[in-house]
């Protein structure tokens, strides 16, 4: 009869144990990785509102995240679609710190440091009758 290694291993018992600790240690590294992505990385998601109201100037308000201390930059990404022209900026000590023009097809990103934990946008519309334009920001912090 012949036995081939599959069985001697068995036999032995040597086969079934690292199998055995090979697929446990595999399971323990997948949980280890759904951890360290839960908490690291659902901190970090970038905030998300719309604006609708395009036909009219507006003052936009961004706010961190509740228990954000210790702000040291800024990310904001800003996209969608407008009919006409519009001028748009974000607000540094009351006055103009970065501004697009935008018309068309809307799409950029402003960032820099930043360290307060809110942030005002201006939307100035000239001639402008619908659209949307959607924001993804982010307060970062230590």
């Amino acid at each position: 009869m012949k036995i081939g290694i599959y069985q001697v291993l068995k036999r032995f018992g040597w086969f079934v144990r690292h199998y055995d600790y090979t697929a446990t240690m595999i399971k323990m590294n997948h949980i280890a990785l759904v951890l360290v992505i839960l908490l690291c990385g659902c901190s970090r998601l970038p905030q998300k509102t719309t604006f609708t109201a395009i036909s009219e100037p507006a003052t936009i308000a961004l706010k961190a995240r509740p228990g954000q201390k210790l702000i040291h930059a800024i990310h904001i990404r800003c996209s969608g679609t407008i009919d006409g022209q519009a001028q748009i900026s974000l607000i540094l000590n009351g006055k103009p710190y970065k501004t697009e023009d935008i018309s068309g097809k809307v799409s950029f990103t402003w960032g820099g440091d930043w360290y307060s934990d809110s942030a005002e946008i201006q939307y100035k519309p000239e001639k402008v009758g619908s659209g949307v334009l959607n924001f993804r920001y982010s307060f970062k912090d230590l």
